[in-house]
């Protein structure tokens, strides 16, 4: 993939408000959780806007010469930025090409790897220990690992991919989930022995496209 096609989503961000709401998201990982490396977002319904958070993330983290890498495990769905001839996590996993062929660059500091360029299911393929293993490496490779994660509510491998994360963030669209829905599922993820290291307050109108809130 070409840099420059990738970097168009990061050049149109011109809020200057929308820009500080993210490095103040960035320097709560980096100062609240120094000794935690790869971090999991997902959220409890679809489209509550994970990977946006993710890549923005990602870019300003690169911004201060953090190495980071984003994981994109969604094994059902087209990676919406790249040809059906781009190599993916999928391809990787199903031992159709190497690490190296996987890794898209968008910058000296920000790697992504897609998930998958078919919009068959793969995700049975997250469960193998050839994926536990690519997490421990990039873990020890990157400074920051982040898995953009499907919903708890459509992709049951939220779970796994949950536990081989040090930290599992939420991303929680404003007034779009209710408490008591959150408060079950947040009990329902102690069961597992998941706990949830915070939650982003998103909020995606035509004013502004996303507000952080909290973590």
């Amino acid at each position: 993939m070409e840099e420059e096609k990738v970097m168009l989503r990061f050049e149109s961000i011109e809020s200057p408000w929308l820009k500080e709401s993210i490095r103040s998201l960035r320097n709560k990982l980096l100062i609240d959780n120094q000794h935690h490396k790869v971090f999991c977002f997902s959220s409890l319904y679809p489209e509550e806007g994970v990977s946006t958070i993710v890549r923005l993330l990602a870019f300003y983290l690169s911004d201060v010469e953090k190495n980071v890498i984003i994981v994109s495990a969604d094994l059902k769905n087209v990676y919406s930025e790249i040809s059906t001839a781009t190599y993916t996590l999928k391809d990787y996993l199903s031992n159709r090409c190497s690490r190296e062929n996987i890794v898209i660059s968008v910058n000296e500091h920000f790697k992504i790897i897609a998930g998958s360029n078919s919009n068959e299911d793969y995700s049975d393929l997250l469960h193998l220990d050839t994926f536990a293993d690519l997490i421990k490496q990039l873990k020890n490779e990157y400074d920051l690992v982040l898995i953009d994660a499907p919903s708890f509510s459509v992709a049951s491998e939220a779970i796994i991919l949950s536990r081989l994360a040090d930290s599992l963030i939420l991303v929680v669209k404003e007034n779009n989930v209710k408490i008591d829905d959150f408060s079950e599922f947040s009990r329902k993820l102690q069961k597992q022995n998941i706990t949830i290291k915070g939650v982003v307050l998103n909020r995606i109108c035509e004013t502004e496209n996303l507000e952080i809130k909290a973590i």
